[in-house]
């Protein structure tokens, strides 16, 4: 359980008077024997806790781990608090856990100020969304319980707003935003994936509050694991963008560095800071990140203010022109059966005014069912009957086309 603020306070004040008495004795007692006065190093070797964290250097990096109430997923979000709080003990850090039940608004702000590391788990409240209108009062920050003890199904809101009235983070904190919607770029799950300028509007908005009160960083992951970011933070000297940019170990391809479209941005709402986005052409923004790229890990670390562009120099990877034009949509669909439940679909090609490989997703009855670059694809459905077919374009940008004619396709179940 969390000890609450107004013990660690009042401890912390018991134990800052006691050294204090001790140090004016010694000061008094060394001067009468004209001994040398009493230097900040031992006043730092003494404990003087009263100094912030960035004076004593022996002082462990700050981490804090939230996970509110997330339905379904509340089970799973705290088993992977809980692995990530043990991981950041093991490299030393001091670590406050603020988990559900117990992930009140109160709770949040008793351990959060100074923290160098903030990981959230939890419901995701973005911008763009079917929620309007914007504003930050519950927006782009966190869900959380209401009251100690509530239960999972029963979320609070505090948005952008609050966190910025309320918080003020370690210089250059890390923020790791994991298992929530709209902070990445995507919406919901049953949602469909947005263009880019909704994306980029999304993923710009949830970052801005956190980067207000100090932080440097802040990863958004869908879906992929935050904790490679934590071990890349203490066992490397990277930038941010290098932690962003490695490939994963796992079969899902947005577990890691995607590489398929990625594009930076300039952020609108934090000039200075920048987002970077990774979608896959299937899964869309599972991934970004936003603030200062070429931040270091040393400098994170060492509490250094850093991760600036030095006057003169450019991003070695500046964003490309966007490209927002969809492809037109494929032509003349038709179908063909083939017996043996096989149906054979074609189409004619789409054009798109960028270079670049163009793919097809081919939907069955609504429901997506192959993803090809050819212009002909061959099903074969569970069941003989009749199916209804579509099929749209998505050019190298992420831009969908409009779907080409719904066509009839008859699944026969032995030979023609």
């Amino acid at each position: 359980m969390q000890e609450s603020s107004l013990f660690l306070t009042h401890r912390r004040s018991t134990r800052a008077a006691l050294v204090a008495l001790a140090l004016i004795a010694i000061f008094l007692f060394s001067a009468a024997l004209g001994m040398a006065p009493v230097s900040r190093a031992a006043l730092l070797a003494a404990g003087d806790d009263s100094t912030t964290g960035a004076a004593n250097s022996a002082a462990p990096l700050k981490a804090v781990i939230i996970v509110g109430p997330t339905h379904g997923l509340t089970a799973s979000n705290k088993d992977r608090g809980i692995a990530l709080a043990n991981q950041a003990e093991s490299l030393g850090m001091d670590v406050r856990r603020v988990f559900h039940p117990n992930a009140t608004w109160s709770n949040v702000l008793a351990n959060i100020q100074g923290a160098h590391l903030v990981a959230y788990f939890g419901h995701g409240n973005g911008w763009p969304s079917p929620y309007g209108p914007f504003q930050e009062k519950t927006k782009n920050g966190f869900g959380l319980n209401p009251f100690e003890g509530a239960g999972q199904n029963n979320v609070e809101y505090y948005g952008a707003n609050k966190i910025r009235a309320n918080v003020t983070l370690a210089s250059n904190a890390v923020v790791l935003l994991n298992h929530l919607c709209y902070a990445a770029g995507n919406g919901e799950s049953f949602m469909a994936i947005p263009t880019w300028d909704v994306a980029r509007q999304r993923v710009d908005n949830f970052a801005a509050g956190f980067l207000a009160v100090g932080a440097g960083a802040v990863f958004a992951y869908t879906s992929q694991s935050v904790d490679s970011v934590l071990s890349a933070l203490f066992g490397t000297d990277k930038t941010m963008a290098d932690i962003f940019t490695t490939a994963g170990s796992k079969p899902q391809p947005y577990f890691g560095f995607v590489g398929w479209n990625p594009r930076k941005f300039d952020s609108e709402r934090m000039p200075g800071f920048r987002n970077f986005l990774d979608p896959h052409v299937d899964s869309g923004f599972q991934r970004a990140l936003s603030g200062k790229l070429n931040l270091s890990t040393a400098e994170w670390r060492n509490g250094v203010e850093g991760g600036t562009t030095p006057p003169g120099e450019e991003d070695p990877t500046p964003p490309p022109a966007v490209d927002t034009t969809p492809p037109s949509a494929p032509g003349n669909l038709t179908t063909e059966s083939l017996g043996y439940r096989r149906v054979k679909l074609t189409w004619e090609a789409s054009t798109d005014n960028q270079p670049g490989t163009i793919k097809y997703r081919v939907l069955r009855n609504g429901k997506r069912i192959a993803t090809v670059t050819s212009l002909s694809f061959t099903d074969r459905p569970a069941n003989p009957g009749t199916y209804r077919y579509k099929v749209r374009a998505v050019d190298a940008a992420g831009n969908m086309s409009t779907f080409s004619a719904i066509v009839e396709g008859y699944s026969i179940k032995g030979k023609l």
